[in-house]
């Protein structure tokens, strides 16, 4: 029999309307559904989808959880019925939640925004999240979701999420754990969390941890400052370190740096230099408005040459138009050494709290 006519009679059926017999045509029906639903047209999927939907809702959670498992890893199958089971009670709305490929990333956020730490939960098992859903699952989930979230190395974190996470990893170990398990973490961050699991680990020790559990912390100890000490930015730093030690890091190699495309050395020997961490220096470059340039070149008493070429790089947001540039270099010849210097304590801060900071600085009346 054709199964759209077979989809008809079991539409008569419902009028029965006894419970074995909505039960009887769920089955059928949903059977009918993932036979072959590439068979069907759009039109058709989401007639199957307003009948499956009608009668598991006038039927028991057991049985709308039975079928949340059928269909949960089936990609055509009807939207709106997989989102209805999606915010139901976790039974019914796990397996969709964990599996499911018709949910969007779209209505996860709505979902984890909107339900419970056990639906957030089960939003973490998933191997599609994406940075936006990643930072609503922090925002609204518990210690536990957050864990779970981090250990999935599938999971698209952001920096900004990260960060998040970091302090909240203060307070838990495992949570530190799952956080140095992952190869998509900022370098800062990392360097912060090694400070801080260094520490816990000294306690747990002294403490009495069990000599298997200090291993496996302290193996996670030294694969993180192994995996820092590693990254490319890590030999940059060494590099300008040796540089700074011998004397050679100037105005002159921070130029040259820039001339020769040298971004990671230009910004590292630029923050050295100027006796700030990367970071901080990455949102001075960032401000538009120049200020904070002026701040930190005018400090160290570069030539108006020096701050003008940094001024219109690539690594400066500042724009390069000279009806922009020009007013800003007034302002650099007539700002004094001495009064960038005093403001430039509100620049030198760690890497995490700069944001803060810069912006304090940029209060700094400099015409």
């Amino acid at each position: 029999m054709d199964p759209l006519d077979e989809l008809k009679q079991l539409v008569y059926v419902a009028h029965e309307h006894s419970r074995d017999s909505q039960l009887e045509l769920l089955w059928r029906i949903t059977g009918v559904l993932l036979h072959d639903p590439g068979s069907y047209s759009d039109h058709q999927r989401l007639c199957f989808g307003e009948i499956m939907e009608k009668l598991a809702y006038d039927l028991e959670q057991e049985i709308r959880a039975e079928l949340s498992h059928m269909i949960a890893t089936e990609a055509l199958a009807p939207h709106r019925l997989v989102r209805r089971l999606a915010g139901d009670e976790i039974s019914v709305a796990r397996p969709v939640l964990e599996r499911s490929p018709v949910l969007t990333q779209a209505d996860l956020v709505e979902i984890a925004s909107s339900n419970g730490n056990q639906h957030c939960l089960a939003v973490t098992k998933r191997t599609d999240i994406g940075g936006r859903l990643s930072s609503v699952l922090v925002e609204y989930g518990d210690l536990e979701v957050v864990e779970s979230l981090t250990r999935n190395t599938t999971a698209t974190i952001s920096g900004e999420t990260a960060d998040r996470i970091a302090d909240q990893a203060r307070s838990s170990p495992s949570l530190q754990t799952a956080l140095i398990g992952r190869d998509d973490i900022p370098k800062e961050i990392m360097v912060r969390l090694l400070d801080e699991v260094s520490e816990k680990m000294r306690f747990a020790v002294e403490g009495g941890l069990e000599d298997q559990d200090a291993e496996a912390l302290e193996a996670a100890v030294d694969a993180v400052r192994a995996k820092v000490e590693e990254s490319p930015d890590s030999r940059v730093e060494a590099y300008i370190g040796n540089l700074l030690r011998q004397g050679m890091l100037n105005e002159q190699a921070v130029l040259r740096f820039l001339y020769e495309d040298r971004p990671m050395e230009f910004l590292i020997g630029l923050a050295r230099l100027c006796e700030m961490d990367a970071v901080a220096m990455e949102h001075v470059l960032a401000d538009e408005t120049g200020r904070t340039l002026i701040i930190v070149c005018r400090a160290k008493d570069f030539g108006i040459e020096t701050f003008k070429a940094i001024a219109v790089s690539r690594m400066c947001a500042i724009s390069s138009d000279p009806a922009d540039l020009y007013p800003l270099t007034r302002i650099y010849k007539h700002f004094a050494k001495e009064k960038a210097q005093r403001a430039m304590r509100f620049l030198r801060t760690r890497a995490y709290s700069a944001r803060k900071d810069v912006a304090r600085a940029a209060n700094v009346r400099i015409h």
